[in-house]
């Protein structure tokens, strides 16, 4: 055989026992790239993030205000019998309720009766938020503030009608006898104020019984927020008999404080910034007066502190027992 024929001859042969193979690489080919795209298609599934925390999701918040510091907390008895209980009601529970609204959070509202009730029930893991806080440093082990402040807040000083006194600094005071309420839950502040720290200051229960001293005589000042104050003197109708001396003499601010022995503690960071976003809209004076408002509604027909000071007559206000 000719050296051209078996060369041929080879070629056939090679070509024959190659095809097989070629048809099956050429068969597997796309079943492979299939296989490849659909592996990319299972890494690339997004799966819906978790909830940070079960707080607010599955369960509620347990929020809590205490005692009457209206208009920003109070607590009210609802229910009755077995099924009586404490909610709280105010413009900080309103803020409280604003943002959970907006993140769609569940909530429940509960009260106490006690600054200290309040503080030891959050420590220990009973409730998860306590609204209206002036110290949220200091507090001790167990709590977790929320930064920045939703509300700043002053105080001023006021004195009966009759009594006012001008001063320039609040030096002048320190020869008088003064008072605050323990509502208002402000004592700490003036004893961490080197400035305040030397004026003989009372603290009373009840925005009542700092009313009664004032008209009596038996205290020459009340230090207090203005909307707080403004709140209960239309309760009692003595705009006109206690008025403010319209200086501020300390700054403040309100915080949401939680509880570092609760889940909801992981809500921190989401609460401050929609906190931010809040103070960001610049309603907050407007909301505040709302309740204030409210609040002298509420009891425009009862009496007032003194006999003689019966509910002024306007037809512009409805009986609202029509």
């Amino acid at each position: 055989m000719k050296k051209e024929h078996l060369i041929l001859f080879f070629m056939i042969v090679l070509c024959i026992v190659t095809i097989p193979f070629t048809t099956l690489a050429q068969q597997q080919a796309p079943q492979n790239r299939k296989r490849l795209v659909e592996d990319q298609e299972k890494k690339i599934v997004v799966k819906e993030d978790k909830p940070i925390t079960t707080c607010g999701y599955e369960r509620a918040i347990r929020v809590a205000g205490f005692v009457s510091n209206p208009p920003f907390s109070w607590v009210e008895m609802m229910g009755e019998g077995q099924q009586s209980h404490l909610e709280t009601f105010g413009y900080s529970y309103n803020v409280f309720k604003k943002i959970a609204k907006k993140l769609k959070l569940k909530y429940v509202s509960t009260g106490y009766t006690s600054y200290e009730d309040a503080i030891g029930a959050l420590k220990r893991g009973e409730i998860d938020v306590l609204l209206s806080t002036y110290l949220p440093e200091g507090l001790g082990f167990g709590v977790t503030p929320v930064y920045p402040a939703y509300f700043k807040n002053s105080f001023t000083v006021y004195f009966r009608e009759d009594k006012k006194r001008d001063f320039a600094s609040i030096d002048d005071l320190k020869k008088f006898k003064g008072i605050i309420r323990r509502e208002e839950n402000i004592y700490k502040l003036f004893l961490n104020k080197k400035a305040l720290s030397g004026l003989d200051l009372e603290q009373v229960k009840t925005a009542k019984i700092a009313f009664e001293m004032l008209l009596d005589g038996d205290a020459d000042y009340l230090i207090g927020s203005p909307y707080s104050v403004e709140s209960e003197l239309r309760r009692y109708k003595l705009q006109k008999k206690i008025v403010s001396a319209k200086v501020s003499i300390l700054d403040a601010s309100l915080f949401f404080v939680l509880s570092s022995n609760t889940d909801c503690v992981k809500l921190a960071k989401i609460l401050s910034e929609e906190v931010v976003a809040y103070t960001h809209e610049g309603s907050s004076r407007d909301e505040v007066m709302k309740v204030v408002d409210d609040w002298g509604e509420r009891f425009r027909y009862d009496e007032g502190l003194l006999p003689e000071e019966k509910p002024e007559e306007n037809d512009d206000w409805m009986d609202p027992n029509w």
